[in-house]
């Protein structure tokens, strides 16, 4: 599960709504908070990967040795 920063930020509107974050990105917000993060999220299924060892998964997701 990865999660990354969309470069904006959201706010909570007087009628309730939230701002539109862009592209595939979220707004994530804490409750009881007016402010939020605008992220893009996404999940990897290692069940695709089955000979993956822990040095794999060190640095950028599914980086290949060459």
């Amino acid at each position: 599960f990865s999660v990354e920063y969309c470069g904006m930020n959201c706010t909570k509107q007087n009628n309730g709504s939230w701002t539109k974050c862009n592209g595939n990105c979220a707004c994530y917000h804490e409750d009881g908070k007016t402010d939020g993060l605008c992220l893009s999220t996404e999940y990897t299924d290692f069940t695709q990967y089955p000979n993956l060892t822990s040095e794999d998964l060190i640095g950028p997701p599914l980086c290949h040795k060459r």
